[in-house]
């Protein structure tokens, strides 16, 4: 029941085998030459029909807007302000207090 009590004894671990295989360092060029051939491997498993797809639904949705976030609706509200009324709720918000100095 109260076996956690118990004091158990470390584990040594055991040596790292010397026959073990060493990891490969691998080349700038030979991660680009992998990176190249898995692409071309995934393009011909997909088929350039679907890329080209995918592509113009990507382009596609950057181009359209969300217009109804509050950020953008108010970057539209200030851009359709005028210049003075907009300087004149600046100075309004900016708190000058001459008291300190």
């Amino acid at each position: 029941m109260f076996d956690w009590l118990k004091f158990r004894k470390k584990t040594i671990a055991a040596p790292i085998a010397q026959d073990a295989p060493q990891p490969v360092v691998s080349t700038r060029e030979q991660v680009v030459a992998d990176a190249l051939r898995n692409m071309q491997n995934t393009r011909d498993m997909i088929g350039e029909e679907k890329l080209q797809k995918l592509a113009e639904l990507i382009l596609h949705k950057k181009q359209t807007v969300d217009d109804t976030s509050p950020a953008v609706q108010a970057k539209k509200i200030i851009a359709s302000l005028d210049k003075e009324k907009l300087s004149g709720l600046m100075k309004l918000m900016v708190q000058d207090d001459q008291t300190k100095h």
